[in-house]
Order: structure tokens, then sequence, then C-alpha cells
């Protein structure tokens, strides 16, 4: 399900047709409800909001990664056979191939240093990404291996400020999601925001948030809060298990209206699910 909202200007038009949908996140233990038997459960400001559908379908994962590509194969390494059918292809390649997407996960990288550019006087700062790829197989340990930001590092990065536009882009993608920051390291970070704002604010637009460790033990960091050791592949390989699990538990409800996630809440009724994270 997507929905999309489009505004016709100059032409011949002169009906509207109009359905505002808001869709939430939420865990589901097992199987959502029917939406007539979800009526409810779902309230803003008090007023109960019925429930147009529950969807299960594609997950964007946004990846903010703190080390080098060389210092993530000198720590956990990654095979390269069959990189390219286990990984999947660029977005592009997969539509000629007839993947179906809506039914695909796919992940998409966001690098930590913000490109400068001038119109006029007004300068704009942006934090460019990659391209999707599709996630298939050992998807992520070879994504982290083998994809390098192509732009050199002239400033310090902002992994906080990063992390914050990664949120905004994954609840944009208005299916399942979640930002992943990989830790390596330790580079100094030039972020206007802290790391504790940026969970914040990733908690207000209800996008978890996946803190890897490629350089110790796993347990809180003063910055960043709970944390996994993903330092050897074994480990690597539990936390993607963990990340899988969780965004299979996934769904997104689709409520009339609209509304800001952080105004959602569960009402006494709703049972078997959580709103996210």
């Amino acid at each position: 399900m997507l929905a999309r909202q489009d505004a016709v200007l100059g032409g011949v038009t002169t009906n509207a047709a109009a359905a505002q949908l808001t869709g939430v996140p939420v865990r589901v233990s097992g199987r959502p409800p029917a939406p007539a038997a979800a009526a409810g459960w779902f309230v803003q400001n008090g007023d109960s909001l019925p429930v147009v559908a529950f969807e299960h379908g594609g997950a964007q994962i946004l990846i903010v990664r703190d080390l080098s590509v060389e210092e993530a194969r000198a720590r956990v390494g990654a095979r390269e056979t069959r990189a390219r059918t286990l990984v999947g292809r660029p977005i592009a390649e997969a539509i000629a191939a007839g993947a179906r997407l809506d039914r695909e996960d796919r992940a998409r990288f966001l690098w930590p240093v913000v490109q400068v550019t001038w119109g006029g006087e007004l300068r704009t700062e942006l934090f460019e990404g990659s391209h999707d790829f599709l996630l298939r197989g050992d998807a992520i340990p070879w994504l982290l291996t083998h994809i390098e930001d192509p732009h050199p590092a002239s400033t310090p990065p902002r992994y906080a400020d990063a992390v914050a536009v990664a949120g905004l882009q994954a609840a944009a993608s208005r299916g399942r999601r979640a930002v992943l920051l990989v830790t390596g390291s330790g580079s100094r970070d030039a972020s206007r925001l802290t790391p504790a704002a940026a969970r914040r604010y990733l908690e207000r637009l209800r996008v978890p948030l996946f803190v890897w460790s490629l350089t110790g033990p796993s347990g809180p960091d003063p910055a960043w809060g709970p944390r996994e050791d993903v330092s050897n592949p074994a480990l690597l390989r539990r936390a993607c298990k963990r990340l899988d699990e969780s965004l299979d538990a996934q769904w997104m409800v689709w409520l009339p209206g609209e509304h800001r996630p952080q105004d959602v809440a569960l009402s006494g009724q709703a049972r078997g699910l959580e709103l996210v994270p």
C-alpha cells in the first residue's frame, strides 16, 4: 500500500478526491487483527481513530557508518562469493529483472560528511547517500565492508546530525523502517545535535535506532546509549538476525487523516501490539 498526494496545476481538472492516510509503525505479536477488530485501539488526543488496514510490505534501513571499508574488513571480513546475487543489485537493475519492490527489503547509506552548495547567498548543507540496495542473504555484512563514501572527508563528520536526517528519510519511506549506526574507532563528531537529541528525534518519528560497535564489547555508550558488539563475524551475524527479527515484527497501521506520529497512542483496548519504537 502506498499513500501519495498529487496536485494538478493549470489543467482542466475540476473535481478533487482526497483520502488522507497516515501510516504508523507497530510491533505485532504474531499477526495483526482484522481492521474492524482493532476499532478503538488507536487514539489521538482522546479521540478514537478507525483502522483502514495493516500492511507488512518492504522495509527500509538507513545506514550511517562511522568507519572506513578497510577498518570493517580488518575486523569482520566479508565473503566475496556470489556478492552480486546475494546483496542484490541497485534498484534500477532489480526493476529490470522483475523484482517485486513492494515485497523487498532495502538499505541505503547516508554519508555523515556534509556537502555544501550555494544558491546565491543561500548556503545549503546536504548529507548525500547511496542508491538503494536490495537485501538478500548476508547483505549487510557485505555492504559494510564493500560500499565506501565516494566523497573525501574534507570536513569533520557529523554523525548525530546524519542519524537525525536518516530518521526523517526512513519515516518518509512510509513503510517498515530502521536506522543503523555503525560506530568505529571513535572519530570526532562535529554535529550540531547531541546524540541524545538525535535519539529523541527518532523516537518522536517512531523510527527504531540500532547502534553497533566494531571496536569493543557491548554495553552503554556515553554518547549513544545501548549498543551491540559486532566486532567479529559471529557477533555481526547475531546482530543482523536481531535486526531482521525486529523488522519482521513491524507492521504499518494505516489510519484516516493526517496525524503526527508522536500524537497517535494506544488505548487500553489494544492487545498484542505496541507502537514503534
